[in-house]
């Protein structure tokens, strides 16, 4: 029988026991109650509605809007801060 590891109701990857053997003895108890039973369809990274018992596509992903551009002052106080130079070595 196959079946679904999810984490954080994301479907993860598809397990599946040793032939000749069950799932619960190829997985520890705690690891299948993160499982649920394999459905048709569903694809890595889709999302489980446990109230339902079905996946979804998970929504698109919509970068965030750019932030403000640094002062120069910033991004000097930045870049010496990084590379472990001060003004008084400069």
């Amino acid at each position: 029988m196959k079946m679904i590891y999810l984490q954080n109701n994301v479907f993860h990857s598809i397990i599946e026991p040793v032939p000749g053997w069950t799932l619960e003895q190829c997985f520890p108890p705690d690891f299948l109650a993160q499982c649920v039973p394999w459905q048709e369809g569903a694809k890595q990274g889709w999302i489980y509605d446990p109230e339902t018992g079905f996946f979804s596509e998970p929504p698109p992903f919509i970068p965030p809007e750019p932030g403000p551009e640094p002062e120069p002052d910033e991004l000097r106080v930045a870049l010496e801060f990084l590379s472990g130079v001060r003004d008084n070595e400069l």
